[in-house]
């Protein structure tokens, strides 16, 4: 909340409540649902059986095939929405076109990083500390921002990164 305020005099109600700030919330609350799902299907996964009671596949297996799958539907359901319209038919045309390398290799990165998120979930006790661990993308996004992108360092979002870095530390520390 405090990241993106230019100063603290920036800190008033009003600023938050927009669509935003709305969907930040909803943002946050749907990765902690989606990962509760993602860590109880896995769970399900690995512990499936053949006959001998043997696992029929290991961590990284289950992971790999768990985000193959997701994946596969999440695309049949995008291309559903996308051919919809002609306006999305017509922008999904350009884009192929001139932004297919960009777009590959992002989504080649989601899905590895989203993998190792998956395959993670299977080496904890408590699936929190892989939510939260997932944070440490906000800390690094500021980074990013301000040595990539020359943004400035003020007040708010040091206060705001040092919370978020604080609390990750609290929660790997139980």
């Amino acid at each position: 909340m405090f990241i993106p305020l230019p100063s603290f005099r920036a800190l008033k109600l009003s600023n938050y409540q927009n669509r935003t700030t709305a969907f930040a919330l909803v943002a946050a609350f749907a990765t902690a649902g989606y990962s509760l799902v993602d860590n109880r299907a896995t769970q399900l996964m690995r512990g499936l059986t053949n006959d001998a009671g043997d696992t029929i596949a290991s961590a990284s297996e289950v992971a790999l095939v768990y985000v193959a799958l997701q994946s596969a539907f999440s695309v049949i359901w995008m291309i559903t929405i996308v051919l919809s319209t002609q306006k999305q038919r017509t922008e999904l045309s350009f884009l192929s076109r001139t932004q297919w390398r960009a777009a590959l290799f992002t989504g080649a990165l989601m899905l590895g990083t989203y993998s190792l998120v998956i395959l993670s979930m299977a080496f904890v006790d408590n699936v929190s500390y892989v939510v939260a661990f997932r944070q440490l993308s906000i800390p690094l996004g500021v980074l990013f921002a301000v040595i990539g992108f020359g943004e400035s360092l003020k007040g708010p979002k040091i206060i705001g990164v040092a919370i978020t870095f604080i609390g990750l530390i609290a929660v790997a520390l139980g």
